[in-house]
């Protein structure tokens, strides 16, 4: 999924022709024909993937959405 709770993991996936190298800013070096990898993020974070081959790059990016649980008080009291 492209919006996790903290603490989940999402799969990037790719598929790529013609490319000599392919990396995934934040995971490095990953395979040049396709895949998946899986990521989990702390905070909401954007991942860009780079194709390269001799005569071109090309990049495109995800957003991952980390959602935070807010704040909730789950007691409170006052006692004699």
């Amino acid at each position: 999924p492209q919006q996790i709770r903290a603490g989940e993991a999402a799969q990037l996936t790719w598929a790529v022709e013609n490319a000599d190298t392919v990396t995934i800013d934040g995971v490095g070096n990953v395979d040049r024909s396709g895949g998946s990898t899986s990521v989990s993020p702390q905070q909401t974070t954007t991942y860009r993937l780079t194709a390269r081959n001799r005569v071109s790059e090309i990049s495109e990016t995800v957003t991952v959405v980390v959602q935070r649980p807010d704040a909730r008080i789950l007691f409170f009291q006052a006692s004699p």
